[in-house]
C-alpha cells in the first residue's frame, strides 16, 4: 500500500481509503463486524493510479475518497460512496496536483484542499464546486496538505513551505472575497521542511481547540513538535523537540478525555522507521509513549491515527515487516509490554555442548505486569535446531551458530533475539564439498610477519560436519597454521594451506597464502560492474599505480576483475609495465607472462560473466618510487573477447585514470572517470639510495640557474659518499 488515512464512521466502524498497489489504484475499505470489506465489492475503485489521495466521511456514513488524476489526465478525482455504491462527483480541479486534503462540515459539504493556483480551497454544494475564501493561500506549492473542520465551522487548513509550517483558517460559508488568515496572526509558525517524509498534521477537540503537529528543521534536529491554539495564541505543548530521535510520517488525534496523541516513525539507522505512539501529560506538561513500544514490526509509512466514540485509538500504517497495510487498536486495559529479554536457565552460556542435546531458554516480559506468553521460533539456523513453545531448544545436525526468537503473544513487534552454539554434534548427513576461504572474504594476504591471517573452511550441505583438518602442503618454512585455521606467519614466501574433511579425507580445498615482511597494498573497488575495456582483442589498457616517495616496490602478486562474453579459462596473461609520461602511460619497462592462480566466477551480469583472476609472479619486479602503468593482456583458451572492469571512482589509484590504445596510430587516449579495478600487493623496501632536491623544492632550473641535490645512502655499513653524473640530457645540464 502506498498513502493512506484512517477514519471513524458514525457507528464506530473503521475505515481506511489508500493507494491499493496491488491493483495501481486506489481501494476503501471498512473494518465491521470483526471483518475487512472493500467498499463497492472489491479493490481498485478509482480509474487508474491514487498515488495522492485523502479520506473524508460525513456524519451519515457518506465516504468521500479523492485522489491525483492518473496521467496523462490531470485534476483531482473526487468519488462518493452512498446506497452501496460509488459514484464519480466532477473533477474539483483540472489543475496538476498532488498533495491534497478533503473533509466534511457538520452540515454535510465536502471541502477540498489543493495546490491549484499556488492554494485553493473548494466546498461542493447542489453538484458544483466553489471557492472558498480567495486563491493563491499557499504562496507556492504546498507540501504535506491537512484540511480539518471545528464544531463552530471554522476551516482549518495546514501545509508546508518555504522553510516553514503554516496554519490558515476561514469560515465553512466565506465567499471569494473572505480572505484566508493566519491563525493567531502568525503566517510562519516554525521552522519545518518540506524534504522526504518530515511532514505535519492538524487536529481539533471538542472545545474548538486547535493542535498542530510537526516536524523541526535541520536546526531543531528533525524531532516532533506539538503546539495548541486556544484561540488566542499558539502555545507549545511539552518541551521543544521531544522526541529522543528525528522521526516522519507524523499523525495527531484527539483521544478520549482530550488527550492529545501523535504518532510518528524513527528515523534512524536503529530500528529505522519503525513507528509508535506518544501522548500528552497535561498536569505534568510532558509526553510519554503509549501503548506497546514499536507498534510496526517493521518500517513503517504513512502512519494515520483515528479514535471512536468511546475512545478507542486505532493507528493505520504500511509496515514493511508484514509487506502490507496495518491496522492496529490500542487496547487501554492491557498493561503493555514494553520490552523482552531472552536468557538461558540458570543464567548460563547459551549452548549446546552435547551430541543432540537440548538447552531451556527463558523470556521475561517487561514491565512484570504484562502479559509473559511469548512465541518463540528459530530465525536463522533452522535446519540445525528446532525449538517448541515452551522455549527448549535441541540440536539436530552439525555445530552451528542459531539465533532464536522471542516475540510477545499480543505484539509481535516487541521482541528479542539470542544467539546459541552449538558445538559437539555428530552429523548423519554426509557432505560433498569443503571449500576454503579467508575470514570476511578478505584476500589472503599478510602484509607483516607480526600479523595473521584467518581462514575459514566450510562444508556443504552445512547440516553436515563442518570438522577439518588443517595443513600445509607447501612452504612448511614460511607459515604455520593450527587446528583452527589461524595463519602465523614466519617469513617472507608463499604456502599452500590444505583443510581435509574429517568425515571423508576426499574432500579438500587448498589456498595459496602470500607472506611478505614489508607489504603494501593498493586498489581500486568495483562500482559498476558490466562496463569495461577490452584487453585482448587488439587494444590496449592502462591503469596507473603510485610507489611511495623514497620506496622500492617489488610486485608480488596483482588481482583483477575482468568481464567476458562467456564462459571463459584463462590460460595466461602477459603484465606490462609502463613508465609515466606526464600522467599518461609512457615507455615499456618490464612485461611478464604469468599463469592465473586462480579464477573465480564473480557473478553473471546478462550474457557476460564476470570474473576474478588472481596472478602470483615469479619475475623479480623493481619498481622505485613515482607513478606507474598496468596494461595486461588476456589469453584464453577459446579466444573470448575479454574486458577489464572499470569503476566510477574519480582519478584511480595515481589519480589519472584509464587510458586506452585503439592500435591506430594515435596512441594513448584517456577515457575519462573510468578507472580500472585491480589489485596490486608486493613488498615495499626504502630505496637503497634517493635522490632529492635540497628542501624538498620541484626539480626544474630555468638556463643559467643552478639546483642543489642530495643523496641518502639507506643501506647500513655503506658510506654516504656518492659519484654524481648525468645519467642522460648531458647536453642541457651538468653536476
Amino acid at each position: 500500500a502506498g498513502r493512506l488515512a484512517l477514519k471513524v464512521d458514525m457507528q464506530d466502524n473503521v475505515v481506511v481509503g489508500y493507494y491499493d498497489v496491488s491493483v495501481a489504484k486506489g481501494s476503501v475499505q471498512r473494518f465491521e463486524a470483526n471483518n475487512w470489506t472493500y467498499l463497492g465489492g472489491g479493490p481498485g475503485m478509482t480509474s487508474g493510479y491514487a498515488t495522492y489521495n485523502s479520506l473524508s466521511l460525513d456524519n451519515q456514513g457518506v465516504v468521500y475518497f479523492t485522489n491525483q488524476a492518473s496521467g496523462p489526465a490531470t485534476g483531482l478525482n473526487v468519488h462518493k460512496f452512498i446506497n452501496n455504491a460509488w459514484e464519480s462527483l466532477p473533477d474539483a480541479t483540472t489543475a496538476t496536483i498532488n498533495f491534497q486534503a478533503s473533509a466534511v462540515s457538520s452540515n454535510g459539504t465536502l471541502f477540498v484542499a489543493t495546490g491549484e493556483n499556488s492554494g485553493t480551497v473548494k466546498r461542493f454544494v447542489n453538484g458544483a464546486w466553489e471557492q472558498v475564501g480567495n486563491t493563491g493561500i499557499f504562496g507556492g506549492l504546498p507540501y504535506y496538505l491537512t484540511l480539518t473542520i471545528a464544531n463552530d465551522d471554522r476551516i482549518y487548513v495546514s501545509w508546508n513551505n518555504n522553510g516553514f509550517v503554516h496554519v490558515y483558517t476561514n469560515t465553512v460559508n466565506a465567499s471569494t472575497t473572505d480572505l484566508w488568515e493566519p491563525v493567531g496572526n502568525v503566517a510562519n509558525i516554525a521552522p519545518a521542511t518540506t524534504s522526504e517524509n518530515y511532514n505535519s498534521a492538524i487536529a481539533v477537540d471538542n472545545s474548538n481547540h486547535l493542535f498542530l503537529a510537526y516536524v523541526s528543521n535541520s536546526a531543531g534536529g528533525r524531532k516532533l513538535n506539538v503546539k495548541k491554539y486556544d484561540g488566542v495564541t499558539w502555545s507549545q505543548l511539552g518541551p521543544e523537540n521531544f522526541t529522543e530521535h528525528r522521526v516522519q510520517h507524523i499523525s495527531i488525534a484527539i483521544g478520549d478525555d482530550d488527550i492529545i496523541y501523535v504518532a510518528a516513525s524513527n528515523w534512524e539507522d536503529q530500528d529505522l522507521l519503525r513507528n509508535y505512539v506518544m501522548a500528552y501529560d497535561e498536569a505534568a506538561n510532558v509526553w510519554y509513549q503509549s501503548g506497546t513500544g514499536w507498534a510496526s514490526e517493521g518500517q513503517a509509512t504513512n502512519n494515520s491515527l483515528a479514535v471512536d466514540s468511546y475512545g478507542n485509538l486505532f493507528l493505520g500504517f504500511v509496515d514493511s515487516g508484514l509487506g502490507k497495510l496495518s491496522v492496529k487498536k490500542l487496547n487501554l486495559n492491557i498493561v503493555a509490554a514494553d520490552s523482552l529479554e531472552i536468557t538461558a536457565q540458570g543464567g548460563g552460556t547459551p549452548e549446546i555442548t552435547t551430541d543432540g542435546g537440548s538447552l531451556q531458554l527463558l523470556a521475561t516480559v517487561y514491565p512484570w505486569q504484562a502479559s509473559q506468553q511469548v512465541v518463540w521460533s528459530v530465525i536463522s539456523g533452522e535446519n540445525f535446531a528446532t525449538i517448541d513453545q515452551n522455549g527448549v531448544l535441541t540440536a539436530i545436525a552439525s555445530n552451528a551458530v542459531v539465533t532464536v526468537k522471542a516475540q510477545t503473544a499480543e505484539n509481535s513487534s516487541i521482541f528479542n533475539t539470542i544467539d546459541v552454539n552449538i558445538i559437539n554434534q555428530i552429523s548423519p548427513v554426509q557432505p560433498e564439498e569443503t571449500t576454503v576461504i579467508v575470514e570476511n572474504n578478505a584476500n589472503a594476504d599478510i602484509l607483516s610477519l607480526s600479523s595473521t591471517l584467518q581462514l575459514v573452511a566450510t562444508t556443504t550441505p552445512p547440516e553436515a560436519d563442518q570438522y577439518v583438518t588443517w595443513t600445509v602442503q607447501e612452504g612448511t618454512g614460511v607459515l604455520t597454521v593450527d587446528p583452527n585455521g589461524l595463519v602465523q606467519p614466519l617469513t617472507e614466501g608463499y604456502a599452500i594451506v590444505r583443510a581435509t574433511n574429517n568425515a571423508n579425507p576426499a574432500l579438500f580445498d587448498e589456498i595459496r597464502v602470500n607472506v611478505w615482511e614489508n607489504g603494501c597494498t593498493q586498489y581500486n573497488v568495483s562500482m559498476m560492474s558490466g562496463m569495461g575495456y577490452g584487453i585482448n582483442n587488439g587494444y590496449s589498457s592502462a591503469d596507473d599505480f603510485v610507489v611511495n616517495s623514497e620506496m622500492r616496490f617489488k610486485v608480488g602478486t596483482v588481482r583483477l576483475r575482468l568481464i567476458a562474453e562467456s564462459l571463459t579459462e584463462f590460460t595466461s596473461f602477459n603484465l606490462n609495465f609502463l613508465a609515466n609520461d606526464i600522467d599518461r602511460p609512457g615507455e615499456q619497462l618490464f612485461t611478464t607472462t604469468v599463469t592465473p592462480t586462480t579464477q573465480t566466477l564473480f557473478s553473471q551480469l546478462g550474457s557476460f560473466y564476470i570474473y576474478d583472476v588472481q596472478l602470483d609472479l615469479t619475475d623479480q619486479i623493481l619498481l622505485d618510487q613515482g607513478t606507474y602503468w598496468l596494461s595486461p593482456v588476456a589469453n584464453t583458451l577459446n579466444g573470448n573477447l575479454v574486458y577489464w572492469d572499470v569503476t566510477n571512482i574519480t582519478g584511480g589509484i595515481g589519480g589519472f585514470g584509464l587510458f586506452v590504445d585503439y592500435s591506430d596510430g594515435h596512441g594513448w587516449r584517456g577515457v575519462g572517470d573510468l578507472n580500472a579495478v585491480f589489485e596490486i600487493t608486493g613488498s615495499c623496501t626504502q630505496m637503497p639510495l634517493v635522490v632529492s632536491t635540497l628542501n624538498g623544492g620541484e626539480a626544474s632550473i630555468y638556463v643559467g640557474e643552478t639546483l642543489q641535490l642530495q643523496a641518502v645512502v639507506n643501506v647500513p655499513g655503506l658510506s654516504q659518499s656518492v659519484i654524481w653524473s648525468v645519467d642522460s640530457g648531458s647536453e642541457y645540464a651538468s653536476v
